[in-house]
């Protein structure tokens, strides 16, 4: 039996598969499920350092993080009428368009996707509604300096005005 290891999102899976030198089937696989605790530690340790600094956490939105029930609470922007795409950006799709009318109207959202699915434009979209009504400057983060620069072109094409902060050492 011949071990190999995949990559599956944030958990690392482990399969047994049969050889061709044990003249085994290639049939009948199974998977162990191998833990790596390094993304939860981190995870934790962040939700321990925001919950200590309690001048800094809002209370209601770091309540939303952990999955505790929270009261509503409604965001004062209204949703435009038409189409909810901006100018220099390819049209949305009706998903697209759920997902702005969805974090115009809330607190906290999460644009989520696989690659080619309009994140950047839908992020774009959000952004130039929110700034068109007066809600002032906002904190539009990405996980990687590729997907924060691509961002941050995709507002200055729809007219924002964007400051990129990069560390020192970039």
């Amino acid at each position: 039996v011949k071990r190999v290891r995949y990559k599956a999102g944030i958990a690392e899976v482990a399969a047994l598969m049969p050889t061709a030198e044990t003249g085994a089937a290639t049939t009948g696989y199974s998977v162990t499920p191998a833990w790596n605790s390094t993304t939860f530690e981190r995870m934790q340790t962040a939700l321990r350092g925001a919950d200590a600094e309690a001048a800094c956490t809002s209370r209601h939105l770091m309540a939303i993080v952990i999955g505790k029930e929270a009261a509503p609470w409604s965001v004062r922007v209204r949703l435009p009428k038409g189409t909810y795409t901006p100018p220099g950006v390819k049209p949305l799709n009706a998903a697209q368009e759920a997902a702005v009318a969805g974090c115009l109207t809330r607190r906290l959202s999460l644009v989520q996707g696989p690659p080619g699915t309009a994140k950047t434009c839908t992020i774009a979209a959000i952004a130039w509604h929110a700034v068109r009504q007066g809600c002032g400057q906002l904190l539009v983060v990405a996980p990687s300096n590729t997907a924060t620069n691509r961002v941050a072109e995709v507002l200055q094409q729809v007219g924002l005005r964007v400051v990129r902060v990069l560390p020192r050492s970039r």
